[in-house]
């Protein structure tokens, strides 16, 4: 009777030994393929976030190109202006320098007419 029930413990603990071998090596199994997906889901997402930032990046890139472009056209505009500027002093300065040496001319003029006046008197 003994040597039965020493039987049917053993038969019923490798049974169970068995059982939770198969449930060891499931969970092993299972735990692989979660795994395995979440590094497809991370890898996934990673390369959607690069994506995003590439985007990103490219947009921000174009809006300080054009913003540079813009700050480039709004300085040569100003530069042009300060051209134009300097260009229209340097004439009124000519100008100025014409009438005022005619000027010079005429009262020299005046005051050689003057002495030959005052000599003829």
């Amino acid at each position: 009777q003994l040597a039965r029930e020493r039987a049917v413990r053993e038969s019923c603990d490798g049974g169970l030994r068995a059982e939770v071998q198969q449930l060891a090596e499931d969970l092993r199994g299972e735990a692989r393929r979660e795994r395995q997906e979440l590094r497809a889901a991370m890898e996934g997402a990673t390369a959607e976030l690069e994506r995003r930032l590439e985007e990103l990046a490219g947009g921000q890139t174009l809006a300080l190109r054009e913003e540079a472009d813009a700050l480039r056209q709004e300085l040569q505009g100003e530069r042009e202006d300060r051209q134009r500027q300097g260009e229209e002093a340097r004439r009124r300065f000519e100008e100025l320098a014409k009438r005022a040496e005619h000027a010079d001319q005429a009262s020299r003029r005046g005051l050689e007419g003057c002495a030959a006046t005052a000599a003829g008197l």
